[in-house]
This record gives C-alpha cells, sequence and structure tokens, in this order.
C-alpha cells in the first residue's frame, strides 16, 4: 500500500487499493436501497483484511459478477459507524464506502488467477 500526502487547505478522503473478497457475499434490501458488506484482503507483508460497505448498483454488480476470492480494485472513502453492542458498550467500526470497483477476476475465477 502506498500513502500519498498532499499538501491542501482541504482534506481529501479517497482509499484506492486492490485485493480479493475475503467474505461470501449477500445482498440485502433496505427499502428501495440494496447493500452488501464484505471483507477485503489486501496482501502486503503481512495480509491486512478490511471491512468494505457497497450500495445500490455498485452492490448488485458486485454480486452478480464476483464471489468470495475474486480480486477486485475498489475506490471509495473511509467512514465509520457508530453503535451500542448488546453488552452495552459503545463500538465505533471503520470501514471503506465503495464509490467504485474495477473487476480483476470474475466468478469461478478468483483462485485460478494466482
Amino acid at each position: 500500500m502506498r500513502i500519498v500526502y498532499v499538501r491542501s487547505e482541504y482534506f481529501m478522503n479517497k482509499v484506492i487499493v486492490t485485493g480479493r473478497i475475503s467474505t461470501n457475499l449477500e445482498l440485502k434490501t433496505f427499502g428501495e436501497s440494496k447493500v452488501v458488506n464484505f471483507g477485503l484482503a489486501i496482501k502486503e507483508k503481512e495480509t491486512l483484511f478490511v471491512d468494505c460497505t457497497a450500495w445500490n448498483k455498485t452492490a448488485e454488480m458486485l454480486c452478480k459478477y464476483t464471489s468470495k476470492g475474486a480480486s477486485v480494485l475498489i475506490e471509495g472513502k473511509l467512514d465509520k459507524n457508530k453503535y451500542v453492542n448488546k453488552n452495552g458498550n459503545s463500538v465505533e467500526r471503520m470501514f471503506i464506502l465503495v464509490e467504485k470497483i474495477e473487476f480483476l477476476s470474475f466468478k469461478n475465477q478468483g483462485a485460478q488467477d494466482e
């Protein structure tokens, strides 16, 4: 992963990573919106596991054309959720909110592309 420093008066929240989908994809519907939450394994010196969330058309495309093990390029931004778990503890979850995706392998091709 390469980190680029941009000097600006404005803050930039942009993430671009490649990796393999590390969880099974399950498209969920909330009213008229669709969402998929998934893990992404990013190979560096050691493998990093990052949570990702995609909405609507991006979520539908992910579920239609990829599956666990598929290689993808993700472009998005960091976001976080705050919630109280069942034990009453406050929890923050940071994840990548997917804005764009590029398929580097497709369904049933993920494990073959080593």
